[in-house]
């Protein structure tokens, strides 16, 4: 009995979490390529991937004023 109590819990589980996946897929399409600045954010992550930066130095790299790397870091701080 336990065992089929604990294969569901684990089920449900991870049909909590493909939803979830799905959900955070689609917000993270709409983030990078269904919004207005969605080319701005995709650099930010990809160069972020690439090594760690400060927003200073992000604006820099970028060739972009301060203030909109820390705008379109707001936006993506505020999607976790």
């Amino acid at each position: 009995m336990r065992r089929i109590n604990a294969y569901k819990l684990l089920t449900s589980n991870k049909l909590i979490m493909i939803g979830y996946d799905k959900d955070l897929r689609r917000l993270l399409i709409w983030l990078i390529g269904g919004s207005r600045g969605g080319l701005m954010r995709y650099k930010i992550l990809k160069t972020l991937r690439e090594r760690p930066m400060n927003p200073n130095q992000l604006a820099k790299y970028l060739n972009v004023n301060y203030r909109t790397v820390i705008y379109h870091l707001e936006i993506l701080e505020g999607m976790v």
